[in-house]
């Protein structure tokens, strides 16, 4: 099968046909949702979690410019690296955000990290919490265990702003059926009410 990741919009293709992503399958479902968020906020918190994870990615490969780091994402990367050397956590490198399809389910995915230990770990900017993340996690728990990874747990790091980190362990395994759930109800509502 002939599978493609479009970074122009982030669309996952799989032999010529548009899948869902995790985010997407969610957020159709109802589990995100940001009506009454101001929505320059909204972009402006995106482009900033998208910051931080380039940045511990870019560090994690050993090549990141840290004299040239922007301020506000110096405390995040302090964080990272606190955590990285309290656990001595090495990484599966072709799951460090690689974006990957699911066959079987035809869903669009991509973990943050993946350990050698097979801890699936979701990076957060984000001060608290959310339970939502536990479906997402499994949802990324479910994809690389397609391409043949046994995940153990499922961990978001959140990263904070005065430079500490925290853990939110999901271990609820009803979250992966809650997932697939929700993925099937989102091919029905492609199938039976014409949605995207």
């Amino acid at each position: 099968m002939k599978k493609e990741y479009i970074d122009r919009d982030h669309s996952y293709w799989l032999d010529g046909i548009q899948v869902p992503s995790v985010t997407q399958i969610l957020t159709s479902e109802g589990f995100y949702n940001f009506t009454g968020v101001n929505s320059d906020l909204l972009e402006r918190s995106s482009e900033f979690g998208k910051a931080v994870h380039e940045t511990c990615r870019l560090w994690d490969m050993g090549i990141l410019d840290v004299e040239n780091l922007s301020l506000p994402l110096v405390p995040h990367l302090s964080a990272w690296k606190k955590f990285r050397e309290a656990f001595g956590i090495e990484f599966i490198p072709e799951l460090m955000e690689e974006h990957k399809i699911n066959e079987k389910y035809r869903f669009g995915f991509c973990p943050d990290r993946v350990t050698k230990t097979f801890i699936l770990i979701d990076i957060k900017s984000s001060e608290t919490p959310s339970p939502v993340a536990g479906l997402q996690t499994a949802g990324y728990k479910i994809g690389a265990e397609a391409e043949g990874y046994k995940i153990n747990k499922r961990w978001a790091v959140h990263l904070h702003q005065d430079g500490n980190y925290s853990i939110q362990k999901y271990e609820d395994i009803a979250e992966e059926s809650i997932f697939l759930m929700a993925l099937q109800c989102y091919y029905w509502k492609q199938r039976r009410l014409n949605r995207r």
